[in-house]
């Protein structure tokens, strides 16, 4: 496990004047700012929604989401989904007639359009590292979470879930990063701290002022880590889906110029990458 950091050109500064880290600690604003949760288009219809907050959002990393959980999930669970935001997996499961709430350190302030358009939705407040989980839920559901956590706040998570979901559940978590590799190291720590130096100079060059800033994001995570601390407070991992490579490499200029120009280079990056998927989402049962 080991803290990483993206690296962001930011104009009309210096070198000075921007700190080169900046603390990864995010509470629930950084995201509602994040991702704009104030935002009150895409709420007309169902298919404003899923055009809105689904298809193609967040480098289409949702669309992986549903098949995998259809996959994972019986359709007869009781479902506590934590750390939901705007509910958007949430809201399409609910409308596949799965029983799902949802749950943040507050409750989205949008919900009620969301409620009008998949009615059998329901959202709590809940902060799973202090609050106790309440009981009777069957799978018990985290997307994109545990990239946040460092070891123990990541060994205090899976004791709650392992304490709350009911015995014999499912507890089905997504670390919304790709895993501790050297390839996900080459593409993130090298290749696009490169890029954004880069890009600075091409700023500089231009007469504008532009500074490099460091910031934490994170902990990266291999896949055997996350499974030997799940391990241990009883929850048995049956299935690790991983998908998602090609979000990995479309981040970087460089590489989304190569496979877009020369034939077959998709392809052949995408199975030299094939150890850095960006969706793994990890299916663990209750003893």
């Amino acid at each position: 496990m080991r803290e990483f950091a993206k690296y962001l050109v930011e104009l009309s500064c210096d070198e000075l004047s921007v700190p080169s880290y900046a603390s990864g600690l995010k509470d629930y604003n950084y995201f509602a700012n994040e991702y704009g949760y104030s935002d009150p288009s895409g709420y007309d219809s169902v298919r404003s929604f899923v055009e809105r907050y689904f298809v193609g959002y967040q480098l289409g990393r949702l669309e992986y989401y549903l098949p995998i959980l259809k996959s994972a999930i019986p359709q007869n669970s009781k479902i506590l989904s934590l750390a939901s935001g705007r509910p958007v997996v949430e809201a399409l499961m609910s409308e596949l007639g799965y029983d799902v709430t949802c749950s943040d350190l507050e409750v989205f302030r949008e919900f009620e359009k969301v409620k009008n358009l998949f009615p059998h939705l329901e959202y709590r407040k809940l902060d799973v590292v202090v609050d106790e989980i309440p009981a009777g839920y069957t799978t018990i559901l985290a997307l994109g979470l545990l990239y946040l956590f460092d070891e123990a706040t990541l060994r205090q998570f899976f004791r709650k879930v392992a304490e709350g979901v009911a015995h014999g559940g499912l507890v089905v978590v997504d670390s919304a990063i790709s895993p501790d590799t050297m390839t996900s190291y080459l593409i993130h720590d090298i290749l696009l701290r490169s890029e954004a130096h880069l890009k600075k100079v091409y700023y500089q060059l231009q007469g504008q002022k532009a500074a490099v800033r460091k910031v934490s994001y994170g902990f990266r995570k291999r896949h055997s880590e996350i499974i030997q601390i799940a391990n241990e407070v009883g929850l048995a991992h049956f299935k690790t889906f991983s998908t998602g490579v090609s979000i990995e490499l479309n981040r970087s200029y460089i590489l989304r110029t190569l496979m877009r120009t020369i034939p077959g280079m998709s392809s052949l990056l995408k199975l030299m990458a094939h150890d850095a998927p960006f969706v793994n989402v990890y299916a663990f049962r209750k003893l």
